[in-house]
């Protein structure tokens, strides 16, 4: 018997305060012979954003590569396809965007049961964008990073 049965969020369904955009990651060979990366929006959803421990230890030897935080979000079905979470926040200074960009590690359905999915993911980094549109995405979180040309002024992308 699972310790959830129910397959329930630990939380409430009110946890799920972030809205975030679910990515798929598409990488094809640059003219440079280096990669060329777009991000393809699956879906716009509701998000419970945990932070957790940066590793993944078993006997105090660390086996997996690091998961840096958990992303809840209602059952989709296609968790597989899933590459990259953002999340973006107004900064407190209102200088743009904060946008956070989590590589999706593993995803698994809690309890076994359709209603809510846990991803495992890792926080690839963090820039300041002038929006949170598509297109500035792309422009400013995908390889290769040169978006620092693509930034408004006074805005600092890293």
């Amino acid at each position: 018997m699972p310790a959830n049965p129910s397959g329930a969020l630990a939380a409430s369904i009110g946890s799920l305060r972030w809205l975030v955009t679910l990515y798929r990651r598409d990488q094809a060979p640059a003219d440079d012979l280096a990669l060329s990366e777009t991000l393809v929006p699956l879906a716009t959803v509701h998000a419970d954003i945990q932070g957790s421990r940066p590793s993944t230890l078993y006997l105090s030897t660390q086996i997996d590569g690091p998961v840096t935080h958990f992303i809840y979000i209602r059952w989709q079905d296609y968790p597989a396809t899933i590459d990259v979470v953002i999340r973006s926040t107004q900064r407190p200074d209102g200088s743009g965007m904060r946008s956070e960009l989590f590589r999706v590690r593993r995803s698994t359905e809690i309890a076994g049961r359709k209603r809510f999915i846990q991803m495992e993911c890792e926080l690839e980094h963090t820039r300041t964008t002038p929006d949170d549109g598509d297109g500035t995405r792309n422009a400013l979180l995908t390889e290769p990073y040169d978006g620092a040309a693509a930034a408004p002024p006074g805005v600092n992308p890293l």
